[in-house]
């Protein structure tokens, strides 16, 4: 930022998302194409040549959301439940944590490592898992050259949405929010007329110190004394 650096914390991550922050944590690497591709048709079902057929179609290591709903509907149909969960899950966090450029069209499976042993899938830690992934997008989407941004881009809007003064986002509350529920939850999004990412970058290298909430988030009452100075 103009005036310092400015980030998003774990504790913002816990109170926007309500992750965990379990005891295991992920280095992400790519694995190779054939084990990557047999550990899909083993948590998953089909065969090694399906996947590398999509593999080939997509012209990476990913997978069509599309396909995951197919894989999905014949494992629910064949009562092979254990492989509709990890379908599952290999959806819910392609769609989210690990978020592609793709727009929604699909989702990369190196870390689909992971999802080995469905017992310990609760004890990583989410939270910074998904934090660390964010960073690493951030940093890619502020090179000149980058059009697009991947990561969990709920988690850095519910973060603006905290931190940012109404001149610079427009937010709009959800009166059926209640403070039990992730923070996040608390604001209605809208997809009209979201800015691109060069625009975004302006944006934020036009921010100035009185376009940031610096008092305390997450509280319900905050003394003055316990304002934020830059």
């Amino acid at each position: 930022m103009p005036f310092g650096e400015m980030t998003i914390t774990l504790d913002d991550v816990s109170a926007l998302l309500h992750l965990p922050m379990g005891s295991r944590f992920y280095t992400p690497g790519m694995g190779e194409r054939d084990e990557c591709a047999a550990l899909c048709a083993e948590l998953m079902g089909g065969s090694a040549a399906r996947y590398h057929a999509e593999f080939d179609t997509n012209r990476s290591q990913t997978i069509r959301f599309g396909v995951l709903k197919t894989l999905y509907d014949d494992a629910l149909e064949d009562h092979r439940y254990k492989d509709a969960a990890w379908i599952w899950l290999v959806n819910q966090l392609g769609a989210t944590l690990f978020a592609s450029k793709s727009g929604g069209y699909h989702t990369t499976v190196y870390w689909i490592w992971m999802l080995q042993d469905l017992g310990r899938v609760s004890e990583y830690a989410w939270g910074a898992i998904a934090l660390a992934t964010l960073y690493d997008q951030l940093g890619r989407a502020s090179r000149r050259g980058t059009t697009q941004m991947g990561g969990f881009s709920s988690l850095l809007l519910g973060w603006a949405y905290e931190y940012l003064s109404d001149r610079v986002i427009i937010r709009r509350a959800d009166p059926d929010y209640s403070q039990d529920q992730p923070r996040a939850w608390r604001w209605v999004t809208s997809w009209v007329g979201h800015a691109g990412l060069d625009e975004r970058r302006v944006m934020l290298d036009e921010l100035t110190v009185h376009d940031i909430i610096w008092i305390l988030p997450y509280k319900k009452k905050v003394s003055s004394s316990k304002l934020r100075v830059p």
